[in-house]
């Protein structure tokens, strides 16, 4: 149905069955068919074959709206699980406060300048009060100054003298497909 929808739209476009076919490098007769398709799946004509060439009807119109719609939101989902697609979302942080009080102001500032559709959420804090918020679903990284235990069976990343936790949600997530700890820590 997706392409019989991609056939409408395109139709719409160039404004005849012959064009959308030039478009979409089919024949008329494959547009026609795809149209037809699509008329039978709605169960109602789309198109007035009265005039020549054929126009949109009303209904028409209003398909094509959501047609459209429905082909915008494919490809966003699309390029959403795609490995190439680019972070986004919200990314919440918790910092111990040494770090907080201007250590990773440059690392942050790069990270927001590099992935302008991933959202950072910052919260400065004890160790113990982060690791809790980490558990507790609160944070999906915490970054703290010198080395800890791995009480919590969390996935650790040390870079000298820093320490970031990361949840693995946060890691396994979709939308946050970049290394956090490369461009981050």
């Amino acid at each position: 149905m997706l392409d019989d929808l991609h056939a409408l739209v395109e139709f719409a476009q160039a404004g005849s069955i012959a064009g959308a076919a030039d478009r979409l490098f089919r024949t008329p007769s494959a547009i026609t068919r795809q149209l037809q398709r699509l008329e039978a799946e709605l169960g109602a004509e789309l198109l007035d074959r009265s005039t020549k060439p054929p126009r949109l009807n009303s209904l028409g119109s209003r398909v094509l709206e959501r047609a459209r719609d429905m082909l915008q939101r494919t490809e966003a989902l699309r390029s959403l699980a795609s490995p190439d697609a680019e972070p986004h979302g919200l990314l919440r942080i918790g910092l111990a406060h040494a770090l907080a009080e201007g250590t990773l102001i440059e690392p942050i500032r790069a990270l927001t300048e590099k992935y302008s559709k991933v959202q950072l959420r910052l919260l400065s804090g004890l160790t113990g009060e982060l690791f809790n918020r980490l558990l507790a679903g609160e944070l999906d990284v915490a970054a703290i100054s010198g080395q800890s235990e791995d009480k919590w069976n969390l996935r650790r990343f040390s870079f000298q003298i820093l320490t970031c936790w990361i949840t693995e949600d946060c890691r396994e997530s979709p939308s946050m497909r970049f290394n956090f700890t490369a461009e981050f820590c």
